[in-house]
């Protein structure tokens, strides 16, 4: 068992990469056939959106639905704070820039 700062560290890092992959699942499946269920049974049990948000992800019809959910989470407000509305495709760099200076933070903590 791992525990103290790597266990911390590691929490944070795997919630981020949970939610990060609910958004990607919510914006993915919009205009699909996958219906809320499934897009529930999508989800992981685990991350800072975990299980709040992620219902309300899953009712999302839009991008600008999501954008509305996440904003709701202080850690994630940052993020769509760079991106348009209506604008998806600059959301993966968005997110790539995050885990990038999460890491970053990670391993100056190790």
């Amino acid at each position: 068992k791992l525990g103290g700062a790597t266990a911390e560290i590691m929490c944070g890092l795997l919630s981020f990469e949970a939610d990060r992959r609910a958004v990607n699942i919510t914006i993915n499946s919009i205009g699909t056939e996958l219906t809320r269920d499934d897009r529930r049974k999508l989800y992981s049990n685990f991350g800072l959106l975990y299980p709040y948000g992620h219902e309300e992800l899953a009712v999302c019809e839009d991008v600008d639905q999501v954008r509305g959910v996440m904003e709701k989470y202080p850690p994630y407000q940052s993020i769509f704070s760079k991106i348009a509305y209506g604008e998806s495709q600059m959301l993966d760099k968005a997110f790539y820039e995050e885990e990038v200076r999460r890491l970053c933070l990670s391993f100056e903590q190790q």
